[in-house]
């Protein structure tokens, strides 16, 4: 979408590709980090035991980066998704919180049950989970396009982005009342989705639905938090 719009107000890819980005290398970085404790098998063997040290260090790095580039239009939207990510995955061991209602809205409990305990970056919220409602509480219903569970910081740093890629594809900027529109319309996205936010059954019962924070198979497009 920021794509589209961006070459809809006369913006270029060979200008994305080329943006004056401070520090461009440290995102790989942060990326390089996630991914040695998470990805394919699970952690590095030097790293076991100090998953939630590298997971918290990956996301300083990234902080840097959005600090070094927080002159950037849009970048004070994706620095707050990427905060509130955080805030969930760093209050729960390193562990993305999901409900069980949103993945099985989205199609993905079934992987849950195949998976096990699978190590990865999610986990069921169950009674001891911290900042639920930071975590994967939401989804695209399963038969639409890209159905899965998400949080409202991926909200955020979706819209973000939305000013963000256009910017630095060098898109003429937006006349004031498409402007106005779309401000309008992130609002009241934002306000449907905390009117529809739902308190997970897992906290109202006091067990977690397939025992509370076990790890779980992460779903297609929602690999490490970044």
């Amino acid at each position: 979408m920021s794509l589209c719009l961006g070459w809809a107000r006369g913006g270029s890819l060979r200008n994305l590709l080329s943006a004056d980005l401070r520090s461009p290398w440290v995102p790989l970085l942060a990326l390089g980090l996630q991914l040695a404790i998470f990805e394919p098998t699970g952690p590095l063997p030097f790293l076991r035991g100090r998953e939630l040290a590298v997971h918290a260090l990956s996301y300083g790095v990234l902080g840097s980066f959005l600090w070094l580039n927080r002159h950037l239009p849009g970048m004070w939207l994706v620095a707050l998704g990427f905060a509130s990510n955080a805030a969930a995955i760093l209050a729960n061991g390193g562990l993305m919180p999901a409900s069980e209602e949103a993945l099985r809205t989205a199609g993905r409990w079934a992987l849950v049950a195949e998976a096990g305990r699978v190590y990865n970056n999610s986990t069921v919220i169950g009674p001891s989970t911290k900042l639920w409602f930071l975590g994967d509480v939401f989804a695209i219903p399963a038969g639409l396009p890209l159905a899965n569970v998400f949080s409202f910081g991926d909200v955020l740093l979706a819209l973000g982005a939305v000013v963000l890629v256009p910017a630095l594809m060098g898109a003429r900027p937006a006349r004031p009342p498409l402007r106005a529109v779309g401000l309008a319309v992130a609002v009241l996205l934002l306000v449907a989705l905390a009117g529809s936010l739902k308190v997970p059954a897992a906290l109202r019962t006091g067990s977690a639905p397939g025992g509370a924070g076990i790890p779980l198979l992460t779903v297609p497009g929602s690999e490490p938090r970044r």
